[in-house]
């Protein structure tokens, strides 16, 4: 199971997603890649909203975000500007 099937078999809903769904809850992805749409500052943590991208093509096209990222506890992370390429590691 890799984030980019989850996000397929989500998408497709039905059973398939639901079953999807609860077999993802908890694991842990690591190098979820995708490109950063907008950053919210927060007082205690920095909002990134992400869209999730697989190719350099959906990379270029991707205007709308489509998960949400809660950086917490790095502030290096104000660093961050939109339209960069971020990978993270996603519960």
């Amino acid at each position: 199971m890799t984030i980019a099937s989850v996000v397929t078999d989500l998408k497709a809903g039905g059973d398939k997603g639901k079953l999807t769904w609860l077999a993802s809850c908890g694991l842990e992805f690591p190098e979820v890649p995708g490109k950063v749409i907008e950053v919210v500052p927060g007082t205690d943590f920095m909002l990134l909203k992400i869209a999730f991208v697989t190719s350099d093509d959906e990379f270029e096209k991707a205007t709308t975000p489509n998960m949400d990222v809660k950086v917490v506890g790095q502030p290096e992370a104000a660093r961050v500007e939109k339209d960069s390429a971020v990978h993270f590691t996603a519960r």
